[in-house]
């Protein structure tokens, strides 16, 4: 046989897995809470529930339910950073830097034939 020509593979069954996510926090009472989510470039968070947390805050968590998904109409997106100007006028860069060594290099010269 040769590359490419072999027999297909035939699956015959696929299993998915998963990890349960869980979100713990402790709230100061009953009443609504919002869960923020979908910060792509932030970091991840470091949280230190898992060790102040003591046997009375695991032995009364109880399990939530999330509403409808819905917009932040408080957010506002970091702005653009702002780029350097070498990198807004390049030619501006060049310039100076050609200029630079032929000024250096008239210098050089002056400097060999005296």
């Amino acid at each position: 046989m040769f590359q490419g020509d072999d027999e297909a593979v035939v699956l015959e069954s696929v299993k998915l897995s998963g990890v349960d996510r869980e979100v713990f926090f402790r709230s100061e009472g009953a009443g609504s809470y919002w869960l923020y989510s979908g910060a792509g470039g932030a970091r991840a968070p470091e949280y230190d529930l898992a060790r102040t947390a003591g046997a009375e805050f695991w032995g009364s968590a109880q399990a939530g339910k999330l509403g409808a998904r819905e917009a932040n109409p408080g957010y506002r997106p970091a702005p653009e950073p702002v780029t350097p100007w070498t990198e807004r006028f390049p030619g501006l860069l060049y310039g100076v830097m050609g200029v630079a060594v032929v000024g250096i290099g008239w210098m050089a010269l002056r400097l060999l034939k005296s």
